[in-house]
This record gives C-alpha cells, sequence and structure tokens, in this order.
C-alpha cells in the first residue's frame, strides 16, 4: 500500500516545501488550500517530477472538512502523515 500525507496550506510557503519533501520521498499527496488552480498546478508538478499521485481539494477547505472528507472515502486509516500549516 502507498505511503499518503495530506496537506492543509500546500499551495505556497512552508505547506508547499512540506509536500515537496514528502513527494520527493515518495509519498503520495492529498493537498489542500485555498487557491484551487494554483493549488492543483502545485500537485500537478509534483506528481511530474516526483511520479507520485496527488489529489487536490481547494477553495479553503478547512482542516475539519478534510478529515471528514477522508473518512468518508476511508482514507483516514491509510494517511500517515496530516499536516496542518
Amino acid at each position: 500500500m502507498s505511503k499518503i500525507v495530506c496537506v492543509t496550506g500546500a499551495t505556497s510557503g512552508i505547506g508547499r516545501a512540506t509536500a515537496e519533501i514528502f513527494a520527493k520521498n515518495g509519498y503520495n499527496l492529498i493537498l489542500t488550500g485555498r487557491r484551487k488552480e494554483l493549488l492543483e498546478s502545485v500537485g500537478e508538478e509534483l506528481v511530474k517530477k516526483y511520479k507520485i499521485d496527488a489529489f487536490a481539494l481547494g477553495n479553503g477547505t478547512a482542516s475539519r472538512e478534510t478529515e471528514r472528507f477522508l473518512r468518508r472515502l476511508q482514507l483516514d486509516r491509510q494517511v500517515e502523515v496530516h499536516v496542518v500549516n
């Protein structure tokens, strides 16, 4: 099973840098942030660069909303790390 990390605030700064570090280490990503287009761009860049999978949840998805979403997909047990930025 692939390693999964969820990073909030992944469009820029510390969140983006953190997402890149995890991608570089082979983690698949669930990225959240306010700027959906930029978030999708970051995800696409990391997919191409590191050959991982990434899923973007945009438009300011808050941490609790993300947790509910992951539970609905039954991914909460598979996410190894949740970085709240």
